[in-house]
């Protein structure tokens, strides 16, 4: 899909529904990527982290990934270890 935005969405999340639904309303073409199946690289999770300045931002705290690893563990990692857990597990991001 060339021109269309790349959106990253979790089909049970109500956000990622709603958000997908204000797109069509307005005509925005969207390639939907489910993020538990094809989670964003780490090149994309890079940007991300630079455009947002904190990695906590990053992280889907209120998540059951997030809890199964422990905040401590996750606050423990270096960027680059925290990026690849991220880059594993789609659930893990904020979305």
């Amino acid at each position: 899909m060339t021109g269309a935005l790349r959106v990253y969405s979790y089909g049970a999340c109500s956000t990622c529904r709603r958000a997908l639904k204000w797109l069509a309303e307005r005509g925005v073409s969207a390639e939907v990527i489910d993020i538990t199946v094809t989670p964003p690289d780490l090149e994309l999770l890079r940007q991300a982290l630079v455009g947002f300045g904190d990695r906590r931002r990053l992280f889907n705290t209120s998540g059951k990934s997030y809890r199964e690893l422990g905040a401590d563990r996750i606050k423990a990692m270096c960027d680059d270890e925290a990026l690849q857990a991220l880059a594993a597990d789609g659930r893990l991001i904020k979305r």
